[in-house]
């Protein structure tokens, strides 16, 4: 039979002009194709792979891939997991028990790309520092031909594998470091500096007319773990306070209810250092709108 399909085949048996009949069906069924598709076929460790089968019989079709790793699977669309590097052949066999009884196996070579990633790292020049003399130089360890990127937590960002950098605050600092190999594989790492000491200063004038120059007043200071800030009138009334360091006064009295005058008024700000040390600081300041 050339052609698949179910055909009628008839056997007749004549004797003595007597005459039999016996009719029966041949089924030709057709040889099974295998076929499967890779999905992600390349990729940094551990890659995750899918594979796409579209293999087809007229009965019931078995599988066995063979992913190159050792691993196997008896799943009709397997999904995988590469966790080592390099090229890996995938096979598929496909087997069928009845109709067009046969094993077939189809190999596609060097089918999985696994690539290495990068290995992050910097070390510092120095981890202690005090606040007066904050410049830390990061020297990275990653290797050659990385792209290297750096976000730090005051909001400074390099990409430059190797450079120094200024703290603005005390406390635990930390820089992050993001590298990226030729086949796009990235990694991170972040270390941490400690930034010791305190700064405080405050300004003697400001001029709160909204013209967007020198509209408030704030007292700028580092190294700070708890704060508050107190700003009086000529008679020794409260009219502005918060224990929060980046709130600034805005002329306003009382939360709001009406402006100050021009004039001097007296503040003062008691706060302690990282290493809850108490400090006591008194001043005055201009308002002149």
């Amino acid at each position: 039979y050339s052609e698949t399909g179910a055909f009628g085949v008839s056997l007749t048996i004549t004797e003595n002009n007597c005459t039999e009949t016996y009719t029966d069906t041949v089924y030709v069924v057709a040889e099974p194709v295998l076929n499967f598709e890779i999905n992600s076929a390349s990729g940094c460790v551990p890659l995750a792979v899918q594979f796409e089968n579209s293999s087809s019989a007229e009965t019931p079709l078995f599988y066995y891939w063979q992913f190159g790793d050792g691993e196997v699977s008896n799943a009709e669309s397997p999904s995988h997991t590469y966790f080592s590097t390099g090229s890996f052949d995938v096979s598929l066999t496909i087997v069928t028990t009845s109709g067009c009884i046969i094993e077939i196996t189809e190999t596609a070579e060097n089918a999985i790309s696994v690539y290495p990633p990068p290995q992050a790292g910097f070390v510092f020049d120095e981890q202690n520092l005090n606040i007066l003399d904050a410049q830390v130089q990061i020297t990275s360890t990653a290797g050659d031909n990385l792209d290297c990127y750096y976000a730090t937590s005051d909001g400074a960002t390099y990409d430059d594998c190797d450079f120094s950098h200024i703290f603005g605050e005390s406390g635990q600092q930390w820089i992050q470091q993001f590298v990226t190999n030729e086949y796009g594989c990235s990694d991170m790492v972040i270390g941490y500096v400690n930034i010791n000491g305190y700064t405080f200063y405050a300004p003697n004038s400001f001029t709160p007319n909204q013209d967007g120059i020198n509209d408030v007043w704030m007292p700028v200071s580092t190294g700070v773990s708890e704060y508050e800030l107190k700003i009086y009138n000529r008679w020794g009334e409260c009219i502005f306070e918060t224990k929060d360091p980046k709130e600034p006064w805005s002329g306003n009295v009382h939360n709001g209810e009406h402006f100050a005058p021009d004039g001097v008024y007296q503040w003062r700000v008691v706060m302690k250092d990282l290493l809850l040390y108490p400090h006591d600081f008194e001043g005055h300041v201009t308002l002149i709108r």
